[in-house]
């Protein structure tokens, strides 16, 4: 009968014969038809305007509590309709118009959870949306290269809007009352975003080597998908250790290394239960290990002047300034230097990570064991990291 009142007569007549048998999905058909062609010329000479998804979804709607024969009230069918055909924005849209229902389809309906948080940021429960964000947005298993199902772009985003929610959320007061246990689960998913916004940055600054990378496939799906901290590290090792090609320079060498200690930086301040289950174990056997790689790869990438230079000071073929100038003027001992100056200023800074090859003693020792084949390397090393740290009047009589 409907789609004859279609065919022969008008869609307001089909769409009022629609609500009045509960047919909902002719009603939704019918009027996404109308939303297509707004200037039907039946509906131009209807007497009154005709009911549209907006106003059958609402409080006043002759639909309100009717179900179908599937027991479904209208909102609810109409969620699902959409949802089957990954129309998300759309439910969210018509959602403001019964938000009770919105909220129960959301929660329990798993293909709406990436879109949670948009809800509860415009119903104010920003707690919530921060949570959403955390656990539906950013928590994702990544693909045998590290990489996320998320563009960098969308990654920055949704963290930036999560650490956005969580300031509103303590403006407000959300967790004045909260149990012992919610506040650490706030504190941890605090440390969460701070992280990945942290990851986010060191991508961009290893993306920012050369715009020649794009002509790289490899490089280029790095620039554009996010990147586990894992794929960022062995990354920065590639560019600190020469084998990427646009990485020549050696202050371009020692920003790789500085960003490798940074990534180690964040896997240390990483909650256990996450460290745990991270590739970093496997890859690098922890977090000081993670740092100790990149110690030791910034000496590797220049390791055949580490040797003539040992060879020096064993036949005191080099006066001891040239010697000092050669030793200070290495990625290893810029990567030193840079990094000490940068922690210098963070000292007092609450549960400030130190993986410095001068103060931190077990980093040191990791990285002089590593090199303890090459007779005097790792002495040398030591040499020169006080020479770029403390000046030459400490580190003179060691020579």
């Amino acid at each position: 009968t409907i789609p004859f009142l279609k065919l022969h007569s008008s869609d307001q007549l089909a769409l009022q014969a629609s609500i009045d048998h509960l047919y909902f999905e002719e009603i939704v058909t019918i009027c996404d038809q109308q939303d297509l062609n707004p200037q039907d010329p039946n509906k131009a000479q209807a007497s009154s305007p005709d009911p549209t998804l907006e106003t059958l979804m609402g409080i006043h709607s002759p639909l309100k509590d009717k179900l179908n024969v599937d027991n479904l009230s209208f909102p609810t069918f109409v969620f699902h309709y959409y949802a089957d055909r990954k129309q998300f924005a759309k439910i969210l849209n018509l959602g403001r118009h019964c938000p009770t229902e919105l909220r129960t389809f959301i929660q329990n309906d798993n293909r709406m959870q990436p879109y949670k948080w948009i809800n509860d940021v415009r119903e104010s429960r920003y707690h919530d949306a921060k949570s959403s964000i955390v656990h539906n947005n950013l928590i994702f298993e990544s693909n045998e290269k590290g990489q996320f199902q998320q563009s960098l772009d969308d990654r920055r985003f949704l963290t930036s809007i999560g650490k956005l929610s969580a300031k509103l959320a303590k403006n407000k007061g959300a967790a004045a009352s909260s149990s012992r246990n919610t506040i650490a689960q706030d504190k941890r998913m605090q440390l969460l975003l701070d992280n990945n916004l942290d990851l986010i940055r060191v991508q961009e600054m290893l993306n920012a080597v050369s715009d020649d990378d794009r002509n790289n496939n490899h490089d280029k799906d790095n620039s554009t998908c996010a990147l586990t901290g894992e794929a960022l590290l062995q990354l920065a090792l590639r560019q600190l250790g020469g084998k990427h090609p646009d990485v020549t320079d050696v202050q371009d060498k020692v920003r790789a290394g500085l960003v490798g200690l940074r990534i180690a930086e964040i896997f240390e301040t990483s909650p256990p239960e996450e460290r745990a289950d991270s590739s970093i174990m496997t890859l690098f056997g922890g977090c000081m290990e993670s740092a100790v790689a990149v110690w030791v790869r910034s000496v590797l990438v220049e390791l055949s002047l580490w040797q003539l230079m040992v060879q020096e000071y064993d036949r005191y073929e080099l006066p001891e300034d040239e010697l000092k100038r050669q030793m200070t003027d290495t990625v290893f001992s810029h990567l030193v230097k840079n990094y000490h100056v940068a922690k210098k200023h963070q000292a007092r800074e609450e549960g400030a990570v130190n993986f410095g090859f001068v103060l931190n003693q077990k980093v040191k020792e990791k990285v002089v064991l590593h090199f303890h084949s090459y007779t005097h390397l790792g002495r040398l090393l030591q040499i020169a990291a006080r020479l770029v740290t403390e000046g030459d009047g400490m580190a003179e009589s060691t020579l």
